[in-house]
């Protein structure tokens, strides 16, 4: 099949990037020809005012360089805010489409009434809805009833595998990635780490990721008057080698999402990348964490605001060496169910739909 994608950018940054790049070399090692539509030619998937307003601009615009992907059988939206766009090239060229929701962008425009007409103009017209989730699936209905929706989850790369679960417990490294925002948890998992540190004196929590400078500056503030200083470490710009040291390094992975009206985690990839190299993963209930962790099995599932809660597992599996062994090995199990080898025949058939 000829298949055009309209994202951002592929590539590594947000998890935009690495879904659209992911699933662009799973179905070109299907034998299938990807053509990809993305910035610049396209604004910034925030710029909302410019991509609902001047929608049919843009959809002219990728219309006129069609010649780069001539004879596509149909159109994949893999960024919310390009739906519309995406709508009227459909209807230019006269093929379905389809659209990838994520996680909060497939709901937050709902809170503009002219943006939300849009939104479910796209939305109803598309020929199927992907949602990576069941909790993005509701969340999303919420606002409106799809009946052309269907959960297909995140897939993680091959190429993290490791070849064996872990014998013992690596470290006393947690380890969390992603963007430094009140939404991902971070203050959650420090009040936990005040707790965990009078069990584990050598407890470390690595956050890797950059964002809001006033969320950053909360966060250190409250490192520095509850003594973690030697317990904390935030990093940002690092390589994908210093990225995969991390990973190997840590004992934990943890990522506490915190929920709100419009804005939630509808998956997290990053957990099955944790998983992918054995490292077992905490995270929050109320979230895509339910999808993307198996409770028991890779990981555990934890209240989103219960921090005493979030410390005692923290100290269970640090000091429970056969727990440990166990998890670590139905993390990386359940890593190789969730290959994008496994995922994208479920892709195929849709497009064929």
């Amino acid at each position: 099949m000829n298949i055009l994608f309209i994202t951002n950018n592929l590539g590594q940054k947000s998890g935009w990037e690495r879904y659209s790049a992911d699933l662009r070399a799973a179905l070109s090692k299907k034998g299938h020809i990807v053509s990809v539509v993305s910035e610049p030619l396209l604004p910034g998937p925030l710029q909302f005012k410019r991509l609902f307003f001047l929608a049919p601009w843009y959809a002219f615009l990728i219309w006129r360089n069609q010649k780069s992907f001539k004879n596509i059988d149909c159109i994949h939206c893999l960024v919310e805010p390009y739906s519309f766009i995406t709508f009227f090239l459909a209807l230019g060229l006269r093929k379905k489409y389809f659209i990838t929701l994520h996680g909060s962008y497939a709901v937050k425009l709902f809170k503009n009434p002219l943006f939300r007409f849009f939104q479910k103009i796209a939305y109803k017209n598309a020929h199927k809805i992907i949602s990576i989730s069941n909790y993005t699936k509701q969340r999303v209905e919420h606002f409106m009833k799809l009946e052309n929706i269907v959960v297909i989850p995140n897939g993680v790369s091959e190429k993290l595998l490791v070849s064996q679960a872990r014998s013992s417990i690596s470290s006393h490294t947690i380890l969390n990635v992603g963007a430094l925002k009140v939404r991902k948890g971070h203050m959650i998992v420090l009040e936990a780490l005040k707790k965990v540190k009078e069990k584990i004196p050598d407890i470390e929590y690595i956050v890797v990721g950059k964002g809001d400078s006033d969320y950053t500056a909360t966060l250190e503030k409250f490192i520095h008057d509850n003594g973690l200083n030697n317990n904390v470490k935030i990093l940002s710009g690092i390589s994908d080698q210093e990225l995969n040291s991390l990973y190997t390094k840590a004992g934990l992975f943890v990522l506490m999402p915190q929920s709100d009206e419009y804005n939630f985690e509808g998956f997290g990839l990053v957990y099955l990348e944790a998983n992918a190299r054995a490292v077992p993963a905490l995270g929050a209930r109320k979230s895509g964490a339910e999808q993307a962790i198996s409770d028991g099995v890779s990981g555990f599932l934890i209240d989103p605001t219960d921090s005493a809660g979030l410390a005692e597992k923290i100290i269970e599996m640090f000091t429970h060496e056969e727990l440990y062994k166990k998890l670590s090995a139905g993390a990386l199990g359940w890593a190789k169910a969730h290959t994008w080898d496994t995922i994208i025949d479920r892709y195929e058939a849709l497009y064929l739909s």
